[in-house]
């Protein structure tokens, strides 16, 4: 286990709440994916807490995609950092999450409906990308990853 990555979750009525903090990527992304297979009772809902992540990459961009299709309702990504959001968006993904920030309103969007399914291998996502949120690089990982994916 990687001391750089913690994942914990829990049940609260309806909905599955994960919290994760550090770096998700290839090395520590099997956590992730054992608390996903570990859920006895698929839930109507799942809320990420990312608030605390501070790296990811494709791997666990999958790993989220992945939820989205087990879910009954949305996903909603608490906490997330602009990085995050942008890399989303990047990635063609985003319209998968809740991506509220307000608590309130991310109850009332994830109560809403289902999310958006992935529809074949037309989906147009490139997930060939990785996101660092530390201050320090994140910014310039970020544009990089922009340009890379623009050409």
């Amino acid at each position: 286990m990687d001391a750089s990555f913690m994942v914990t979750n829990r049940r609260s009525g309806c909905c599955e709440v994960i919290e994760m903090s550090g770096d998700l990527d290839i090395a520590t992304a099997p956590q992730l994916e054992g608390v996903i297979d570990r859920m006895m009772v698929i839930p109507d809902h799942i809320i990420v807490d990312m608030s605390q992540l501070t790296f990811i990459d494709s791997t666990g961009l999958r790993l989220l995609m992945r939820a989205s299709t087990l879910v009954e309702g949305r996903i909603w990504l608490k906490g997330c950092s602009r990085h995050v959001r942008r890399l989303l968006d990047v990635s063609g993904i985003s319209e998968l999450f809740c991506l509220e920030q307000d608590r309130l309103n991310g109850h009332r969007v994830i109560s809403k409906g289902r999310a958006a399914r992935m529809s074949g291998s037309d989906s147009g996502y490139k997930l060939g990308v990785e996101v660092d949120l530390r201050p320090e690089l994140a910014q310039h990982r970020s544009d990089e990853m922009a340009e890379n994916l623009a050409s």
